[in-house]
């Protein structure tokens, strides 16, 4: 058995007061034993008061099941497939191959990247890597400063116009790097939930105002400023739907109402609703399924030249669960992750390998990849979904007109 996953699991599970092999949890069934090689009582373990046994059951679920999907990821184990539902290959847009220093330098060297979230995580250790082969990079971030970053706020989509209007600015730093449009536009931005606080100024939750009309907004404004090349490519990174389980997104209409319940009517309450973890949770994995569908629509609207592409990009330890659970727990799950994680070189590395073997092959259609393993894979089914695809740009489009 493999000792990682044994650890993680138990980790997690034991942080939840629950017995990793309670059939009634499912905690990653068949993964780590089965509820037959386990008959002692759950772990008492002292914890805040929860809203619901049934609520706190759901979330440290979620939970599990991405944490199995890393360790899935990793092992390339496939006893479990099915039923974690990962997509098959895509054969027809392949694999990348790791790049050698000469080989990133040679793909990247003179060219223009944009990275939308670049200043922590994941998107620092891509533009670390884009830089370091040669290409001009202007990252975006909250703490982002000249010459080589523009600070902006992405939670509404007025600050995401203004991120476009300085960018578009021709006497500025950033301005003259995208004077002639980015080579490489990199979107990482993205949140787990805030049940506390989970609405923006727009009244719109958090993960989905970053995950998707974020995207949405930047994308659309960057291509009627002119800012994307003839030949850009577009890397957009998320924990994309290629990997969830069908059970916890449901159909066309689920994803449908619960993305029109994560915009609070007009006026706004006054103070916004909290929200729960559960609820969250659910709604993050549910962008990610309507990230992916919304990514095979922008084909039809972008310039032919563009390439667009989604990457899972495996795990990376770090602080943004923190809005999400207590302090107490959070560091029971950064070190349940942590033997599943990536170093930060690697994810950076393998980022900019599926970024140029996309750029190269050009598709011709939005691809998806799993970035651990330098392969391709088919996206959820409802990426193909043109009717959800349709109602979904629209919705994004009235969101952004109404803020």
């Amino acid at each position: 058995m493999h000792r990682a996953k044994k650890d993680a699991a138990e980790a997690v599970g034991e942080a939840a007061g629950v017995c990793r092999h309670n059939e009634s949890q499912r905690w990653l069934d068949m993964r780590v034993g089965s509820p037959e090689d386990c008959y002692r009582d759950p772990p008492v373990v002292p914890q805040p008061p929860t809203s619901s046994a049934t609520e706190e059951s759901e979330d440290f679920s979620l939970l599990a099941t991405l944490l199995a999907e890393q360790e899935e990821i990793r092992s390339r184990n496939t006893l479990n497939f099915q039923a974690l539902q990962i997509r098959p290959k895509d054969e027809e847009a392949g694999v990348a191959a790791a790049l050698t220093p000469a080989e990133l330098r040679s793909a990247y060297e003179g060219s223009t990247a944009l990275v939308v979230g670049g200043t922590r995580g994941i998107g620092k250790s891509i533009a670390s890597t884009l830089s370091a082969a040669g290409a001009a990079v202007v990252v975006v971030g909250r703490s982002a400063a000249p010459p080589g970053g523009v600070a902006a706020d992405l939670s509404t989509a007025a600050g995401c116009k203004a991120l476009v209007d300085e960018l578009s600015t021709a006497g500025s730093s950033s301005g003259l790097v995208a004077r002639n449009g980015f080579s490489f536009v990199v979107l990482t931005a993205g949140v787990w939930p805030d049940p506390s606080s989970p609405y923006t100024a727009d009244g719109v939750d958090k993960v989905i105002a970053i995950d998707l009309l974020a995207r949405h907004v930047l994308l659309t404004r960057l291509s009627a400023a002119g800012l994307l090349a003839a030949k850009c490519s577009v890397m957009a990174v998320l924990a994309s739907g290629q990997w969830l389980p069908g059970p916890v997104v449901g159909d066309a209409e689920a994803i449908k109402e619960r993305l029109a319940a994560a915009v609070l009517p007009r006026p706004l309450p006054t103070p916004p609703p909290s929200g729960s973890v559960a609820t969250g949770m659910r709604l993050m994995l549910t962008a990610a399924v309507a990230h992916d569908v919304w990514l095979m629509g922008m084909g039809g609207r972008l310039p032919d030249g563009v390439t667009l592409l989604s990457t899972f990009p495996g795990l990376l330890v770090s602080d943004l669960m923190a809005s999400t659970f207590p302090s107490w727990l959070v560091p029971l799950l950064q070190g349940a992750m942590a033997p599943l994680a990536d170093s930060a070189e690697t994810m950076g590395a393998n980022h900019a390998a599926v970024l140029a073997a996309a750029t190269s092959r050009r598709a011709g259609r939005a691809t998806y990849w799993a970035a651990p393993l330098l392969e391709a894979r088919r996206p959820h089914p409802l990426a193909e979904d043109a009717a959800l695809g349709a109602w979904l740009l629209e919705w994004l489009d009235g969101l952004a007109e109404a803020a």
